[in-house]
């Protein structure tokens, strides 16, 4: 058993994916596990999870995905891609923990902050939580995504 499902992993990995499906299931990966705080946010703006309002939920969800997607496949380049990728989901999952957990909003200032911080503060803020959020949505989906084969097109690798 154990053995076959190794075989069905490794044959998985052995296919080359299309960069178009792989911008896609990036852009919904993001899209989906590291912006709670916004779509959080964004359903209660609109009155609260309603029938009436489901489809605008599902055409935001659309419009936000097919935003990631455009932007990520300005990077759809061989050996631009995946660099692009892993910084990607490190820092979103970075960001994604602290506007969760301390309700922090990323911007301009923060940003500031963040390359004016001291060691010893930097430190206070690395806990179990912080971890695991980079284990999880940081490390493993760059890792999934760097083993990934990518079938780039003729017209994409130059």
């Amino acid at each position: 058993m154990k053995i076959n499902v190794l075989n069905k992993i490794e044959k998985l990995y052995s296919r080359q994916i299309r960069v178009e499906y792989v911008t896609l299931m990036a852009s919904l990966i993001l899209c989906f596990f590291y912006n709670h705080r916004f779509w959080e946010t964004f359903i209660t703006s609109i009155g609260g999870l309603d029938l009436g309002n489901t489809t605008l939920l599902f055409f935001s969800f659309i419009s936000v995905v097919l935003l990631f997607n455009l932007l990520l496949t300005i990077f759809s380049f061989r050996y631009v891609l995946k660099p692009v990728l892993a910084i990607l989901f490190i820092c979103t999952a970075l960001a994604s923990h602290f506007t969760n957990s301390y309700g922090a909003v990323i911007d301009k200032v923060m940003i500031q902050n963040i390359f004016e911080t001291d060691i010893c503060e930097a430190t206070e803020l690395i806990n179990g939580k912080l971890i695991f959020s980079l284990l999880i949505f940081g490390a493993l989906p760059t890792l999934v995504f760097s083993t990934i084969r990518i079938d780039f097109h003729p017209g994409n690798d130059h």
